[in-house]
């Protein structure tokens, strides 16, 4: 087992090196038109660095790049809702009768039980128009 492990190795390595070797020029040519791109974008002021939130979200939230709070126009929880108690305490009860979800998509997996009763439900709130 250990000469099998070995010459994979050595057939591992051999491959790698071809490989860095052949697509060597492509990556530097892609590399070379991505740096131009995002300098392009850094000059425009277009770039986004990404924010670390430190705080619940929030209208007004901590993040690491300001030692103040700063005005959270980008949240979806307009309502608020995300960090009210009440939210919270059925997000745990959730995930102890649940668990933490499928880990996948509703087409591969399927989908529980208590999903398809609340589409099931708003389902009937929606009227459909051609």
């Amino acid at each position: 087992s250990s000469g099998i492990n070995a010459e994979y190795g050595i057939q591992s390595n051999l491959r790698m090196r071809l490989t860095r070797r052949l697509y060597s020029p492509a990556v530097a040519s892609l590399k070379s038109i991505l740096d131009g791109e995002l300098s392009s974008i850094k000059a425009a002021g277009t770039f986004k660095n990404e924010r670390v939130i430190t705080t619940p979200m929030a209208p007004h939230i901590g993040v690491t790049s300001s030692s103040d709070k700063v005005l959270n126009f980008c949240s979806n929880n307009y309502l608020g809702l995300s960090s009210h108690p009440e939210v919270i305490e059925a997000g745990r009860r959730a995930i102890t009768d649940f668990g933490n979800g499928l880990s996948s998509v509703r087409f591969i997996c399927g989908t529980q039980g208590f999903k398809s009763s609340a589409a099931q439900k708003e389902g009937r709130h929606v009227e459909w128009r051609n």
